[in-house]
């Protein structure tokens, strides 16, 4: 059974933008669609949502106030709906890993739900749910089945490339998908579907190949079983291939496997000075070391990988025929103290993660699994209690958490995300005036803050934006509108206005005449 989702946001920004509008399609293991879901949601108090958002999606600020679910019912919803299909599952979308998901996770960590469970794992770590981003099978077939997708159209760039967003690879394979339907959410799930369906049937040795990466398991398997492999990756259209061998696994971050690039003689690396090799394993490793053959590559994330003998002789590299490759690929595998040196190089390489200040981005820090156990309790006591109890729950917190807050102090985080909850959806009956006079302060402060972080949407940068597109309205560049469409900027304008007053502090007023004061 696969379930393939896509979201509608108010930002690109996966931890400051907020989900608008989930698209959600279930079909079976044939990709039969046998169900459909479109889930919306209003704008939280506390989001700013782009200007260039709104237009693309052609949502209105009418729609961002008038609908009755909240993001966090919403997201109760779609964590409910998941967990009733037999597990493990398979996700996917149209480039769900680098958005959707972690647009989805986000969501899951703000509205105090577990963020790893849903697309990750069952209770007992076992049966590991899949995911597929189609995204990346048009990108496995630009390098690895060229007939199998039309893709003539390119882009504007200085040197063209096929164009891949989802309307236009649709469009060009015989999907219908109309400008009207885009950027809806369960008409975007569809055409991935279809395209998807495409790849299976027309490039069936590729379908399958990716389909047996989509787990952390099924790749560490394939490099078992592979000494030297086919690896592809780029950015959108742009795809680059090497021929490469495995050599190590860095667990410091998330889990990476180490490549080496065989059109080199790793031969010529087996006695370089650790000193050189972490240069080389370094965050901006292309950046720092010249012909630099090591790659890193996350496992989760379905790479492109493919088998010597399911690779074209035209994509080995120049002057390195096959047998050169295998005895490469041979002499690291072989060499368990280069994989140990490399290991330790990459380990030394890494650069200790900075803690995000905002706490939208303090997702990924991990907790000591007691203090996760704890707080994985304390998440669920919050989504069985009622609101008055969930208050109690917020009000408990640092009391509850005194000890580990001290260690871990982005704790502070989720008693914050549950006021955010409770002010949206049960502030009479749950804050007290004092409360919820600090909290609307709060969001004003968060709106207009001329320091906020360099990604967050606030007022006045939305007012920016407009303004810039104005100008460019009128230069005839504007990417988001057409002439005779200029009363568009002046509504948004006008809704950015509302929302700051919504939450702007009442005017001082002047104090009364005393008695005394009065002229007899």
């Amino acid at each position: 059974m696969y379930i393939f989702y896509d979201l509608e946001t108010t930002d690109i920004d996966r931890e400051f933008g907020q989900i608008l509008q989930v698209g959600l399609v279930v079909t079976d293991d044939d990709l039969n669609i046998v169900e459909e879901k479109s889930l919306r949601c209003r704008l939280q108090p506390s989001v700013v949502p782009s200007p260039q958002a709104l237009l693309v999606t052609g949502i209105t600020p009418e729609q961002l106030t008038d609908e009755e679910e909240t993001i966090f019912t919403m997201m109760q919803e779609i964590d409910q709906l998941l967990r009733s299909y037999d597990w493990p599952i398979t996700t996917s979308g149209y480039n769900s890993m680098d958005f959707d998901e972690r647009g989805l996770r986000s969501a899951l960590h703000q509205t105090l739900m577990d963020p790893s469970l849903t697309f990750q794992k069952q209770d007992d770590d076992t049966d590991r749910n899949r995911r597929i981003d189609v995204m990346r099978l048009v990108q496995a077939c630009i390098v690895h089945a060229p007939d199998a997708l039309t893709l003539e159209q390119k882009t504007r760039h200085k040197t063209p490339q096929p164009a891949i967003s989802l309307g236009v690879v649709a469009r060009q394979n015989g999907v219908e998908f109309s400008e009207e339907e885009a950027h809806e959410a369960v008409a975007d799930v569809k055409a991935t579907i279809a395209v998807a369906k495409k790849i299976r049937d027309d490039a069936p040795e590729l379908w399958q190949q990716m389909l047996n990466m989509v787990t952390e398991e099924g790749v560490k398997e394939f490099l078992e079983e592979n000494a030297a492999v086919s690896y592809a990756k780029g950015y959108a259209g742009n795809m680059k291939h090497y021929m490469v061998a495995p050599v190590a696994v860095n667990d410091a971050y998330e889990r990476q496997e180490i490549l080496f690039d065989l059109s080199q003689d790793p031969a010529d690396y087996m006695d370089k000075p650790m000193s050189e090799l972490v240069d080389m394993l370094g965050k901006d490793t292309g950046k720092k070391v010249k012909n630099n053959p090591f790659y890193k590559v996350l496992m989760q994330k379905q790479p492109i990988f493919m088998p010597l003998e399911q690779t074209s002789k035209d994509l080995l590299p120049a002057g390195v025929d096959e047998e050169t490759l295998k005895a490469r690929a041979e002499l690291i595998r072989d060499n368990l103290e280069f994989q140990a040196k490399i290991a330790q190089a990459a380990a030394l390489a890494e650069e200790e993660i900075p803690v995000p200040d905002a706490i939208e981005k303090q997702l990924y820090i991990d907790l000591p699994e007691d203090v996760e156990a704890r707080l994985s309790t304390w998440r669920e006591e919050f989504q069985a209690a009622d609101w008055e109890q969930r208050a109690e729950l917020m009000r408990g917190f640092t009391t509850r958490f005194a000890d580990d807050l001290q260690d871990n102090p982005t704790l502070a985080r989720f008693p914050e995300f549950a006021k955010r909850i409770i002010f949206e959806n049960a502030p009479q009956d749950t804050l007290t005036a004092q409360e919820q006079k600090a909290f609307k302060a709060g969001i004003h402060q968060k709106m207009t803050d001329p320091d906020a972080p360099e990604k967050m949407m606030t007022i006045p940068r939305a007012h920016e934006m407009l303004d810039k597109m104005r100008e460019e309205l009128a230069a005839g560049t504007c990417k988001y509108l057409q002439t005779g469409e200029e009363h568009k900027l002046d509504e948004l304008a006008a809704f950015y206005e509302q929302l700051e007053q919504k939450f702007a502090p009442a005017p001082a007023q002047a104090p009364k005449p005393s008695n005394s004061a009065k002229p007899k």
